[in-house]
This record gives C-alpha cells, structure tokens and sequence, in this order.
C-alpha cells in the first residue's frame, strides 16, 4: 500500500543530509572520528567504572528510570550516564 515507514536511505546519509547547506557531504570514508594528539587530554583514571549512554528514540527502546536505578545500585563501581 506504500505506507513508507522504513527509510530507504540510511540514518547516517539522512543526518549528513540535514548539514549539507553548510558543505557537508559524505566522503565516503567511513564514520569514524580521531581526535588529534594536539586536542587530546592526558587523563589517568586509576580506578574502573562504567558509562551507560541511556538515550532512545523510541519509547519501546528506553528503560525506566527505576530499571536505570536498579541496575546501577548493583554496580559495583561508579556509573556515570
């Protein structure tokens, strides 16, 4: 019925399509990001811990915050969200 609801492009080609007024385009290169030695910052973490990226677009992808919650209080080190 052509409903449409998958993009046929991919999410990447669709975010670089949003800054092309500004002269963005792909490459073709791949997605990854280096940070040159010049901006990078000596940092030395003596101790373990976890980074949890909690963010979701869609609602059946997110956790709670009570699931968030409770996982974090089973840590057994730091969590930072």
């Amino acid at each position: 019925m052509g409903f449409g609801l998958i993009p046929l492009k991919h999410v990447a080609d669709r975010y670089l399509d949003t800054v092309s007024h500004i002269g963005v385009s792909n490459d073709h290169k791949g997605l990854d990001y280096f940070m040159s030695p010049k901006t990078s910052v000596d940092i030395h973490l003596n101790k373990p811990f976890i980074a949890w990226s909690i963010g979701g677009s869609f609602t059946f992808k997110k956790l709670a915050v009570a699931q968030v919650a409770a996982v974090c209080k089973k840590m057994d080190v730091p969590v930072y969200l």
